[in-house]
């Protein structure tokens, strides 16, 4: 029943993610949004996850583990509730926030749970199992989404949240092995480290919200910009350094997990699958419709040719891990297919091409799909079994790291892409006010269905050629990452899965 929890909460956090950006046109249209309001609908939650993820992990050892799920869970509850609420866009985008603090703890800490719960040898299937309910309700999002946009509304978007998010928090609380909260010890709140996770957190917004407005809302030279990026790394250098001169009890990032190449290697496959997953769960999409003209119902049939496959390749891949006790070689096959897949995606053409793009997607999920597990148990096998909970919050972190920057290195591509185009677009009649609010704006481009209806036949082809184009420098950028983390694969080794579960270790030592 715990499973159930995990699952129903891994599924509704990857639906929250992707069903808002298919509403997101009507909510503008409603709201009356502004484009920095419209893109901050999205960035809002993107930040605020990220930002909470690294003190989950050290403040539950403190107050348990149970607690800080279902804090997680209830703050999704009570984001959801306000964003359907929200008759102005402000109050919108404090829902998307309290949603994204709730989904970052909430993820956190199930990969924890997972830590705690199984030992490292069965780890991988309760993993794949959560990885798979996630991809299922990724790819389910544009048909629900569709189908609440265009019958009861958009609020249901959020109202559909409600139940799934108590029922997973009552099967929490019920059946998950450990005591609601626990009293901390005064030592223990000593042992957080505080400094570091305002460190990590600062550096975290700072650097992404620079990347976010560089080149699309600001130029990159801008002052605003530059402070942006010039404080952030200042402050993740500061993090680093402080690391080595205060020693923390209990350091939010040890350096220990960076002290073998497997553990080097995991972390970084873990960042470049982030990156590229998510990269390609937005904008996939974003081709189908803006260039095939697919509706967002087939859209969402279309997705399932990955969403099904990625699960059974997952759970594939874990019961092989499980029956032979090696990782690397699932690991190394599965960069090499992802990289092979999206460099496959670069030649996706601006007409309708189902055998090529069927058989990206296909191979996309071998890639894909072992690597939400693989890299954590080639991890957790490279550290001591009392670091286990901490090397996944630090995975986990990472992951999401990479994910909000993809999506944010995604707009600056495919707006630096319009910017190379724009003197076509402007030759074939579309007007130059578009030009620059495609340049500045890219979710503009949601808008391009109804222009390519409107429009004459000449700015329909450039319209679908400029954003093809753009489309396939990103995947340019994609391809790239997962090249470098079939690299970073190779440096991988096969170490001893352990049979026995943290807790069951720490009952038999006492």
């Amino acid at each position: 029943m715990i499973m159930s929890s995990f699952c129903i909460g891994g599924a509704l956090v990857s639906i929250d993610s992707v069903i808002v950006s298919v509403a997101l046109p009507t909510i503008a249209d409603t709201l009356n949004m502004n484009s920095a309001e419209y893109s901050w609908i999205e960035s809002a939650y993107l930040l605020a996850g990220a930002a909470t993820m690294p003190a989950c992990e050290p403040v539950s050892d403190s107050v348990g583990r149970k607690l800080v799920l279902a804090f997680g869970l209830t703050l999704f509850l009570l984001g959801s509730i306000l964003a359907a609420l929200a008759r102005h866009p402000s109050l919108l985008i404090a829902g998307r926030t309290v949603q994204g603090i709730g989904e970052g703890a909430f993820t956190v800490m199930a990969n924890v749970c997972f830590a705690d719960l199984f030992s490292l040898s069965e780890r991988g299937l309760y993993i794949a199992m959560y990885a798979g309910a996630s991809c299922l309700g990724a790819a389910l999002a544009p048909l629900i989404g569709a189908a609440l946009t265009r019958g009861p509304g958009w609020r249901w978007c959020f109202w559909i949240a409600l139940p799934f998010t108590t029922i997973a928090l009552v099967l929490a609380l019920i059946f998950l092995p450990f005591p609601l909260a626990k009293s901390p010890k005064p030592q223990d709140l000593r042992r957080i480290d505080v400094w570091g996770i305002l460190l990590v957190t600062s550096c975290t917004v700072l650097l992404l919200l620079g990347l976010q407005f560089g080149g699309i809302f600001l130029p990159w030279q801008s002052a605003v910009v530059i402070s942006l990026l010039s404080v952030g790394g200042a402050v993740l250098l500061v993090f680093i350094c402080q690391i080595f001169w205060r020693h923390p009890a209990r350091p939010l990032m040890p350096l220990h997990l960076f002290r073998n190449r497997t553990g080097v290697a995991c972390l970084s496959i873990s960042f470049f699958h982030g990156f590229t997953y998510l990269t390609v769960l937005y904008y996939v999409p974003l081709y189908m419709q803006l260039v095939l003209e697919i509706g967002l119902i087939r859209i969402g049939c279309l997705l399932l040719t990955t969403a099904v496959p990625t699960t059974i390749f997952t759970i594939l891949a874990a019961l092989i891990i499980r029956k032979t006790g090696r990782y690397a070689r699932v690991i190394q096959t599965s960069t090499a297919f992802m990289a092979f897949a999206l460099g496959l995606s670069i030649t996706l053409p601006a007409y309708r091409s189902w055998p090529r793009l069927i058989l990206f997607q296909l191979i996309l999920a071998v890639g894909v799909g072992p690597l939400f597990q693989a890299p954590l148990i080639g991890l957790q096998a490279a550290v001591s079994k009392d670091e286990g909970a901490s090397a996944y919050a630090v995975a986990i972190f990472l992951r999401t790291i990479a994910s909000t920057i993809g999506l944010v290195v995604g707009q600056v591509v495919i707006s630096n892409g319009i910017k190379q185009k724009a003197s076509l677009l402007v030759a074939a009649g579309i007007p130059e006010d578009l030009v620059r609010r495609l340049q500045r704006d890219v979710s503009t481009l949601v808008q391009f269905g109804k222009l390519g209806r409107l429009g004459a036949q000449t700015q329909q082809v450039a319209l679908k050629s400029a954003v093809t184009f753009s489309l396939s420098r990103v995947w340019v950028v994609c391809t790239a990452v997962a090249a470098a983390g079939l690299v970073a694969s190779l440096l991988i080794e096969d170490l001893p899965l352990s049979r026995d579960t943290p807790m069951e270790e720490s009952e038999s030592g006492s």
